[in-house]
Formats: structure tokens, C-alpha cells, sequence
């Protein structure tokens, strides 16, 4: 056989076994599917103490298969041989032109924490400009003594907002300064002694403008929602009512930014809006999901947008959040295979009606149902922030700090849940991360990118709903995107791999 044909062996590619030391996958090692796999091979493999011996041979592939074993499971057999075909890649240079965009953390030094009055913004390097720094002492005097419905300090939710457009907006650059510095200083002027005035002269005219902005949409929108409220049906809105309102705030604004930052103001609202008394909570979810959400879409916003849903969809509908929740940690969970007594009923789960022209429901009943194990708080916290699914390093961190918040204090089973879907995606980059690395490092000059993303909770109700299905037709749940360059041969190598991550 000549150096460029491929062995029948590779004709096609099976799963490849990984293993994990994270906390949320512990109990995949222990599976009595992984001792099949290992038992029976584990003794019949042969190690190697130099390269050399192989390399030697001049058939390291036929050796990798030899040493796996006629008898050993097949995906054992395809992990060793691909190894050997990457180390046979590595040895002739074939890796050095191949660039691989992994979702790995890169080994580079963690940066340093910085906690502002209690608010953890590590990582953003914007808070550390001069200018932002200022905002912050200004909206500290400013709102001085101040207390949210929460009983933080009122500028903790200043500095959330801030926190939430760095996101967003780049790391440097005067706007993205000016936005960031706006989102902090958006209530002084409605809710503190200073005037825009003031504004204008510690931070310049297009802060002053944003502040102005910001304003006068949260003035008219408290209008009109205390409309509804006397005059309009116990301040149900409607589908109409809400576009026409979507219209004229839009109106309203000669710069996008403002929307941005009453997004990410809602958004923290949103967040902690347990605080608030039931009906008034239950009035600003349904304004947030038929209006602000729509805006966050208009703008492109699309992480941002899923966040606020679901946690408008935890408010207006606990019970259906809390069962689809855990349906979906019943179906990603490792224990699954074996059975779970646990929720059985996952995979039969049909959708909840819902009345599409008003979202009003018996919420206290709801709640009532398990109101000793799960509250609203309890709800909101089960919602993944955006941020953490944009980042691959606030994901593992994520899911770190809840494996050791799991030891010293058992989080609530909805957050638990929360825990294992994101984690569950975790496994499934790592698997097709270890699969496009055999797969790119013998095909040189190939570039590759891997994103991925969970579905929101809100965004499958309504499939489910448009599409008359149970939770366990919907297969676009969990998502991996893979971006390879124009080399055709590596495409159906790569779409194979990413069959097997799922289908195995």
C-alpha cells in the first residue's frame, strides 16, 4: 500500500472515548458502559517507551492496531489508530501549518480579581479606565444610602448594568467608554439630587445625551404602563398595544446605544425581580418578554434576548420552567442510559397550552405547587447569564464554583439542573474538540472554528408549542457550529465526527 492511500481501516470514523475530571462528570467514568469498554482492552494493550520503536517499523498504524487487539471494542480501536495517525501527522510536520480555534481556556495567566462594592468584575478591563472609575465614585456619592428592593446598596445595580455593556461593547474606544460610563450613571438624574447639568460637566456632552436618553424612555414607558393599570384591562398588554409601543420608544431614540443600555438596566432588573411583590413582578415579565425582548432581537442581541426570556418565562410560567428544566437534565444525564426513577415522564413530556394573546396565569398557584422547594429566587438563579455562553472560560468557571457551592451548600435541584445542561454541552465540545484534533492535524494549512450554545428554555417552549411536539422531538436543544476553511476532503471527515458525538 503506498504512503497516500488510506488504510480500509479509516474508511469511516467511530466515536472516540473521553474522559473528564470536572465534578458534573464524575459519575460518566464509573458507567458501567465505560467498564465495557475499558475492561476487556485494557490488558491487552502494550506500551511503548520510545517513539523510535514504532516509528522504526515503518507501519505505525498497523502496529496501533495490533495493539488494541482483534477482540477489543471498536471505538477503542479507532482512539488508539487516530492517535498514531496524529503522532505520525505531529512527526512530519503536517501539524505545524494546521490552526485550530479550540473552545479550551489558553494557558495564559489568570488576570487578577476586582471587586467593586461587592461587584465582581473580573476580567473587564474597561472598568479599569479612568473615566469609568469616575462614573463610579460619582454614582457612589450620588446614590448614597440608597437601598434596592433587594437591601443591596443602590449602586451595586449601577455597577451590574455597567457590568452587563462591557459585555457588549468593546474593551476600549471612546464610545464604548461613554456607553459603559452612561449605564452607570442612568439613574442619577431620575433618582438622585443631581441634574444632567452636572452630567454634562464631569463627563461630557455624549454621556449627557445617553443619560438624557435612557430617561425619557423609563419616564414614558412608567406612563404607560400606569395606563394600563387604571384604565386598561388590570394592565394586560396586548400584542398591538406592544408594538405600537415597540414603535414609538423607537422612535423616541437617535442612538441605538440607549436601547443597549435599557437592556442591560431590564436585564439586572430582571435578574433580581424576585424582590418585587407577585402582580407587579408578573406586569414587568410580560412587558420585558413582548417588548424589550423584541428590541434586544432588533438589535442583534441574540444571547442577551434568550436570557431575558427565560427569565420572564421563570416569572410568568414556574411550573412549566421548573418540569422543563428537569426533562431536559433527565434526558442529558449521564444516569439516563441506566434509568431514572427520578423523572421518567421526560421523554413523554407533551407542551403546556398556552394562551398566545395574553400571558396571565394563576402564577401564586403555580408557585404554591412546590413553594417549600423552589421559589421565584430559586427560578431566576436556574437562568444561565449570557455571558457565561459566550465565554468557554466563564463556563468552566462557572460550573467549577457550582461544583464546590454543591459541597459546602446544596443548591436548590433546579439550579442543580441548570448546572448539569450546561455542563452536558461542555461534554459534548470537549468530545467533537477531541475529534477535530485527530481530525485537522494530518491535513495541513486547515483552519477550523467551534462555537457552541444551549437552547433558551422560553425559545423551546415555543417550538414545542408551534410544532404540537414533546420536549424530546426538539434535537436542537444543544448546538455545536463548526467553520472549516474550503478543503472539501476534510468535510465529510468533520460531519462524521460531529454524527458520532451525537448518535453514539
Amino acid at each position: 500500500m503506498s504512503p497516500t492511500q488510506t488504510p480500509p481501516m479509516f474508511a469511516y470514523k467511530t466515536p472516540s472515548i473521553f474522559l473528564s475530571s470536572h465534578p458534573f462528570r464524575r459519575s460518566v467514568r464509573n458507567s458501567a458502559k465505560f467498564r465495557c469498554v475499558f475492561g476487556p482492552t485494557v490488558s491487552k494493550l502494550k506500551v511503548v517507551s520510545s517513539l523510535g520503536a514504532i516509528f522504526g517499523s515503518g507501519n505505525v498504524i498497523a502496529a496501533a492496531a495490533a495493539a488494541a487487539g482483534s477482540g477489543s471494542h471498536a471505538a477503542v480501536a479507532s482512539a488508539i489508530t487516530q492517535v498514531a495517525v496524529t503522532a505520525v501527522a505531529i512527526a512530519s510536520g503536517a501539524c505545524l501549518s494546521t490552526k485550530v480555534d479550540f473552545l479550551w481556556p489558553k494557558a495564559e495567566e489568570l488576570p487578577g480579581s476586582l471587586i467593586l462594592d461587592g461587584v465582581d468584575v473580573t476580567g473587564y478591563h474597561i472598568f479599569n479606565d479612568a473615566k469609568v472609575q469616575k462614573a463610579i465614585a460619582f454614582a457612589r456619592k450620588a446614590h448614597h444610602g440608597q437601598l434596592r428592593k433587594t437591601g443591596d446598596p443602590y449602586l451595586t445595580h449601577c455597577i451590574h448594568t455597567g457590568r452587563i455593556l462591557a459585555v457588549l461593547v468593546p474593551s476600549s474606544g471612546k464610545r464604548a467608554i461613554d456607553t459603559v460610563v452612561a449605564g452607570i450613571l442612568h439613574d442619577v438624574v431620575d433618582d438622585t439630587c443631581e441634574s444632567l447639568h452636572s452630567v454634562e460637566e464631569e463627563f461630557g456632552d455624549d454621556v449627557a445625551k445617553l443619560v438624557a436618553g435612557v430617561s425619557r424612555l423609563s419616564y414614558i414607558n412608567q406612563l404607560l404602563r400606569r395606563h394600563r393599570r387604571i384604565n386598561v384591562n388590570q394592565g394586560i398588554l396586548g400584542h398591538e398595544e406592544a408594538n405600537n409601543l415597540r414603535v414609538m420608544l423607537l422612535g423616541m431614540v437617535d442612538d441605538p446605544r440607549v436601547v443597549l443600555i435599557k437592556l442591560a438596566d431590564r436585564l439586572h432588573n430582571m435578574r433580581t425581580i424576585y424582590a418585587l411583590p407577585l402582580p407587579k413582578a408578573q406586569a414587568v415579565a410580560q412587558e420585558t418578554l413582548l417588548i424589550w425582548c423584541s428590541l434586544a432581537s432588533r438589535l442583534g442581541l441574540w444571547a442577551l434576548k434568550a436570557e431575558l426570556e427565560d427569565l420572564c418565562f421563570a416569572v410568568l410560567q414556574p411550573q412549566t420552567f421548573l418540569q422543563m428544566r428537569a426533562d431536559l437534565a433527565s434526558m442529558w444525564s449521564p444516569s439516563n442510559r441506566s434509568g431514572n426513577p427520578r423523572r421518567t415522564a421526560a421523554k413523554d413530556c407533551s407542551p403546556v397550552p398556552l394562551n398566545e394573546k395574553e400571558i396571565a396565569f394563576d402564577y401564586e398557584g403555580s408557585l404554591a405547587v412546590d413553594a417549600d422547594v423552589t421559589s421565584m429566587k430559586d427560578l431566576l438563579e436556574a437562568v444561565l447569564p449570557f455571558d457565561i455562553l459566550l465565554d468557554r472560560r466563564k463556563r468552566i468557571n462557572f460550573l467549577n464554583n457550582l461544583g464546590k457551592c454543591s459541597k459546602t451548600q446544596k443548591k436548590p435541584q433546579v439550579v442543580r439542573d441548570a448546572g448539569l445542561a450546561l455542563a452536558s454541552l461542555v461534554l459534548c465540545e470537549e468530545a467533537l474538540e477531541r475529534e477535530l484534533l485527530i481530525s485537522t492535524s494530518y491535513v495541513p494549512g486547515m483552519e477550523v472554528t467551534l462555537s457552541s450554545r444551549l437552547k433558551s428554555l422560553y425559545s423551546i417552549y415555543s417550538k414545542m408549542k408551534r410544532k404540537d411536539v414533546g420536549i424530546n422531538k426538539i434535537y436542537d436543544a444543544r448546538a455545536l457550529r463548526v467553520v472549516v476553511g474550503d478543503k472539501m476532503e476534510l468535510y465529510v471527515d468533520l460531519q462524521f465526527s460531529v454524527a458520532t458525538i451525537f448518535l453514539a
